[in-house]
């Protein structure tokens, strides 16, 4: 018998994951990076991703996120959001570093984060975000984790219109 929401809506899944879950948090997205550009004043870049399955507890998948469009070169990051959603048994582990497992990272706790500690970087900036099953032995059946991510950025003052200047001096 298909699963059935609290809406009367029938629920597809894909990949472990809904459609109608794929909806929500697709509209929360847009809404969320809306509602924060226009408070920030700035640019962002969003992606959405699915993790691979996750087999085995005690083992980690890391989901890569940059950004989909050129960002200007001197655009630093003012606010990170992330957030993820799985419909496993047991406990997840997330962490959201610039380098794979070092650099720069946060630690998730609950669906979503907001953090400030990538604030400077650049906006064009790679983050990874890896994923443990707490515990060990067989995940059954696999686990998927479906995570956004959002990265707000500005470009200072004066810099808008601006290139990059060339590292070599100029010959008169």
């Amino acid at each position: 018998m298909p699963d059935i929401d609290e809406d009367g809506a029938r629920l597809v899944l894909v990949g472990g994951l809904s459609r109608t879950f794929s909806g929500w948090l697709a509209g929360f997205m847009l809404a969320a990076v809306a509602g924060h550009a226009a408070a920030q004043g700035g640019q962002v870049w969003s992606q959405e991703a699915v993790s691979p399955a996750i087999n085995q507890k005690g083992l980690s998948v890391t989901q890569t996120f940059t950004a989909p469009q050129p960002v200007h070169p001197r655009a630093v990051i003012t606010s990170v959001r992330v957030q993820r959603q799985t419909r496993t048994v047991g406990q997840l582990g997330s962490v959201l570093c610039t380098s794979p497992g070092a650099g720069r990272c946060v630690v998730l706790f609950g669906s979503h984060t907001s953090t400030q500690v990538f604030n400077g970087l650049p906006a064009d900036q790679t983050f990874y975000l890896t994923h443990t099953l707490v515990g060990k032995g067989p995940q059954t059946p696999p686990a998927f984790v479906r995570s956004g991510l959002s990265v707000w950025y500005s470009v200072g003052p004066g810099l808008q219109g601006q290139r990059r200047k060339s590292a070599t001096p100029e010959t008169p």
